[in-house]
């Protein structure tokens, strides 16, 4: 096939695709000093779990390292986020935006682990999973305590929607 070339597992990746050739790159809202936010982090006992749901309606029960509680437009929100091995933390999370100019299910936020003990969640940070992208994807949905009453206009858009 012309413009195939081997991925790592065996099959043929078409660079000639009409879906890579017509993809219109990502898309981000302006960066905003307002939503970089101090957060203080509460760690749940190791084990702590809670439950995930996937774009397939399956549910995995996940470890959570615990929460992250902050001040963002004059409100205290708190979300529930998952740990990594390295001591950074992740968020699933869906806000008001979700059904305007990002991504309908959600976005994802890496919050990494800070070296002189101050959390920051930084909205500006926040992307698209791969279902954004792909029908051949899994991914996480945000739990509903992670769901935002309020817009954050911060971070990735989606690009299938117009904004």
């Amino acid at each position: 096939m012309p413009g195939a070339v081997a991925s790592s597992r065996g099959a043929a990746a078409d660079r000639d695709a009409p879906i890579r050739k017509t993809f219109p790159g990502r898309v981000w809202y302006d960066a905003k000093a307002d939503y970089k936010v101090p957060a203080r982090f509460v760690p749940q006992p190791k084990g702590t779990k809670i439950p995930i749901a996937n774009v397939r309606g399956e549910i995995s029960y996940e470890d959570v390292a615990g929460y992250l509680e902050f001040t963002l437009d004059g409100a205290t929100v708190r979300l529930d986020a998952l740990g990594d091995d390295d001591g950074d933390l992740f968020v699933i999370f869906r806000d008001a935006t979700s059904e305007k100019t990002t991504y309908p299910p959600g976005r994802f936020l890496s919050i990494p682990k800070p070296k002189d003990g101050v959390w920051f969640v930084d909205f500006n940070k926040a992307y698209n999973p791969p279902c954004a992208f792909s029908a051949y994807t899994t991914c996480p949905l945000p739990p509903p305590q992670n769901w935002l009453k309020g817009e954050v206009s911060a971070g990735e858009k989606y690009a299938g929607r117009k904004s």
